[in-house]
């Protein structure tokens, strides 16, 4: 099984690395999105995540990087 096939993730240009963290995933699958792949929604999946395990606690600088790459995503 496949998460992203090789050809439409080259030719979306893989993950912004000038995001850092938050929505750059969203970003991705909006690209995927417009070079043709299809993007699948499974309800029956299930991800589990610590919260703050990658970034730590929440802090005033990791709420302003989550709402300017909102705003990349969603206002572009």
């Amino acid at each position: 099984m496949r998460f992203y096939r090789r050809d439409l993730l080259v030719r979306a240009g893989k993950f912004p690395e000038h995001f850092g963290a938050y929505f750059e995933d969203v970003d991705l699958a909006f690209r995927l999105h417009r070079t043709g792949g299809v993007i699948v929604f499974e309800p029956a999946s299930r991800v589990l995540h610590r919260v703050g395990s990658s970034y730590g606690r929440p802090n005033r600088r990791l709420v302003e990087q989550q709402s300017c790459n909102e705003e990349r995503v969603f206002l572009a």
